[in-house]
């Protein structure tokens, strides 16, 4: 059994905000570092998480678990609540801002897409 006890310390500053990445933990699983990832990312009201676009061939998946986030993906914005789910698909710029008034969490999870060759299509 692994457990991976919640510690501030874990936290480290990356898109201008606090990011836990937990890859590390899933590594101790199966050699998924490369192929996939997860984070925590708790962001104080007023922050952003700032504008990227993913690695080559990556997507990403997102679920609100505290607070009201501005979700922002390719020009377009919408409203999260906590318990809201958004992606943002292979190469499209994101970024949230919290709107609440108190700090929200959100967490990340991201995978490699396959390359498709036409002949499997």
């Amino acid at each position: 059994m692994l457990i991976d006890r919640h510690d501030p310390s874990k936290y480290k500053h990356e898109y201008d905000v606090r990011v836990r990445r937990l890859a590390d933990f899933l590594s101790h699983m199966a050699p998924v570092k490369e192929e996939m990832g997860s984070s925590l990312v708790e962001f104080a009201p007023g922050e952003k998480v700032r504008e990227h676009v993913n690695r080559e061939r990556v997507e990403e998946i997102f679920l609100l678990l505290d607070g009201t986030a501005e979700f922002y993906l390719n020009g377009e914005t919408e409203t999260l609540y906590a318990g809201d789910c958004a992606f943002a698909p292979v190469g499209q710029p994101h970024s949230f801002t919290n709107t609440s008034e108190h700090t929200s969490r959100l967490l990340c999870v991201w995978w490699k897409v396959p390359v498709v060759s036409p002949e499997q299509v």
